[in-house]
């Protein structure tokens, strides 16, 4: 199983994306056809403990449940791909030198690619309300007023992760 990079980006396996920050990370796990398996928050001072859980995953489905947001595999396909890491994309924003240094650290046997993040919030908004309609009443809004309920850095990670995927951006 090879991983492309350069102009072609990652294709296989399962790729985990990254926002990181100073209080919090976003994380995301997107298939190869760049539909999220599974997202969610950590605090940044529990990354320790976060990448236990990644290591725990192949033999605990649950490991990670305590900073997950998202699972919308219906099937539990997300959980069974886990143990097919074959990349980690990271955002270069704000500590993402520092996370991603922390990442290679840990020795996980995959390559890490960092991209930029400018305009993944943004991308994060359009992705939450592609799983989450909107409720009734905010269809009678124009778009740029319907504000997400809760913070979004795990879908800016999906963002993050397929900006990976795709390749970079010149």
């Amino acid at each position: 199983m090879a991983v492309a990079f350069g102009s072609v980006g990652i294709h296989v396996g399962v790729t985990v994306g990254l926002d990181p920050g100073r209080d919090k990370v976003g994380w995301a796990f997107v298939g190869e056809g760049r539909e999220l398996l599974m997202s969610g928050i950590f605090p940044a001072g529990e990354r320790a403990l976060f990448w236990q859980g990644l290591r725990a995953l192949a033999g605990d489905v649950n490991a990670l449940a305590p900073w997950t947001l998202e699972a919308p595999s219906p099937r539990g396909e997300a959980s069974s791909g886990m143990a097919f890491v074959t990349a980690f994309v990271v955002g270069d924003g704000t500590w993402g030198g520092e996370l991603a240094s922390n990442l290679e650290a840990q020795d996980f046997g995959c390559p890490i690619l960092r991209v930029d993040e400018r305009g993944t919030t943004l991308e994060a908004r359009i992705l939450y309300w592609r799983l989450h309609g909107p409720f009734w009443w905010q269809r009678l809004l124009p778009r740029t007023l319907w504000v997400p309920p809760r913070p979004l850095d795990d879908l800016a990670a999906w963002a993050i992760a397929m900006r990976g995927m795709a390749g970079p951006v010149d």
